[in-house]
């Protein structure tokens, strides 16, 4: 380009002096090689200067290439620690629930085995407390056909019959009578 520009520079002059002169040619072309070796410099140096902005360039982009590699692998490494700690909470949660489940089905368990014994055991103090009226009404009907107020060291007191060496205190279970409970 600076070649045409100096073609145009040289037909512009040589239009202005009127022609050619062959001594002006001369002259011409003397400064025209002087040019030529400057603009191949100049050149020369727009080139290395070019070409050093180049290789800059691929360091920069081989720098930032770096950059978005590492960027992207520590991306992943955290998606994957993430999807194994999502994994491991999972799990944890999965054995919670199960662990939780059992727990309650055991307890479901105690309570209903409980519900029986209470249940057996208020059958038991139905069945007793039963035997104990039939017994008071026994007691009663032999000491009335009695009369006696002093019937085997029991006494009359206030229409009910009471023991001094307190068998009137305590309750009997079936076991020590020798009862089964009939269920």
């Amino acid at each position: 380009m600076i070649e045409k520009w100096e073609v145009v520079n040289e037909t512009v002059n040589r239009k202005r002096n009127g022609g050619f002169d062959e001594e002006h040619d001369a002259d011409k072309q003397e400064h025209y090689d002087e040019d030529e070796v400057f603009d191949v410099m100049t050149l020369r140096k727009l080139v290395k200067i070019e070409r050093q902005r180049a290789h800059d360039a691929n360091l920069e982009l081989e720098k930032e290439r770096m950059a978005s590699t590492t960027a992207a692998e520590e991306a992943m490494a955290m998606i994957l620690r993430l999807q194994n700690e999502k994994s491991v909470l999972e799990m944890e949660s999965q054995q919670h629930r199960r662990l939780t489940h059992e727990k309650q089905l055991h307890d479901q368990e105690v309570i209903q085995s409980l519900r029986w014994i209470v249940l057996k055991h208020e059958s038991e103090r139905s069945i007793l407390e039963d035997r104990l009226r039939l017994c008071q009404q026994r007691l009663k009907i032999y000491i009335d056909d009695d009369d006696d107020d002093g019937v085997d060291g029991c006494e009359r007191i206030n229409g009910s019959l009471s023991c001094p060496d307190g068998l009137d205190e305590g309750l009997i279970s079936s076991l020590d009578l020798g009862l089964s409970p009939c269920w």
